[in-house]
């Protein structure tokens, strides 16, 4: 898989790893940020949802939509993952480092306070429903549908 871009390798990096004061996260939230990361070959996209409604979808090749929790549609459907991620914080494990999940597999992380943590699973188990974070891979995958059709109406 392709390095990522210096430009979402940094908005990643800090998504995992800057303190929640940088963003003015809520300390005493379950969850204040959550995101998924599905790695391919040649690719690896990342979806980023805040607390505060910024959502991001980014390619590790570069580009991606930024912004994208500006529309109802997209910030219901993130605010809707957010808070299940925020539900599976205690069975996540702390971040092991900022690499992307090798092809076919499915991280997500979630960041409480300043920790980050993560789980991680098989994409076809996930989309095939037989794994425990199903319904969390079927969340975030709302919201990237509902970004896809944001970004088609532009």
């Amino acid at each position: 898989m392709s390095r990522a871009s210096d430009a979402t390798a940094h908005v990643r990096e800090r998504a995992l790893t800057a303190p929640a004061a940088d963003y003015g996260a809520p300390l005493d939230a379950e969850a204040w940020l959550a995101g998924m990361d599905v790695a391919m070959p040649d690719v690896a996209v990342t979806l980023i949802c805040g607390w505060d409604g910024t959502t991001s979808l980014l390619m590790s090749t570069g580009g991606g939509v930024v912004g994208a929790g500006t529309h109802d549609a997209v910030r219901h459907a993130a605010h809707a993952f957010l808070s299940e991620a925020g539900a599976w914080v205690d069975e996540m494990l702390p971040l092991p480092d900022l690499s992307f999940p090798d092809p076919g597999r499915v991280r997500f992380f979630v960041r409480q306070g300043d920790r980050c943590v993560v789980a991680e699973a098989a994409d076809l188990e996930l989309a095939e429903v037989r794994h425990d974070l199903a319904g969390l891979y079927e969340l975030a995958q709302a919201v990237v549908t509902q970004i896809r059709r944001t970004a088609a109406q532009s």
